[in-house]
């Protein structure tokens, strides 16, 4: 196999593993949609205000959260 075949598929496959990380990490915590209170204090930053969403069950990981915020 040439070198350049192996990038290809090496580039593809990258490709498709973010591409279903990302999808999986993004997708609704909950099936339900429903209707959630949430303050956000005056002051606060992204990551303290992701932090605040991981640990109140909101998000499923904090650095998909970031990566989409950003």
């Amino acid at each position: 196999m040439k070198k350049s075949h192996v990038i290809i598929l090496v580039l593809v496959a990258l490709i498709i593993g973010l591409f279903i990380g990302y999808s999986y990490l993004l997708t609704p915590v909950q099936k339900k949609s429903e209707i959630v209170n949430f303050n956000i204090e005056s002051g606060k930053n992204k990551l303290e205000i992701v932090s605040d969403l991981k640990k109140s069950g909101l998000v499923r990981n904090e650095l998909a959260t970031l990566a989409y915020v950003f």
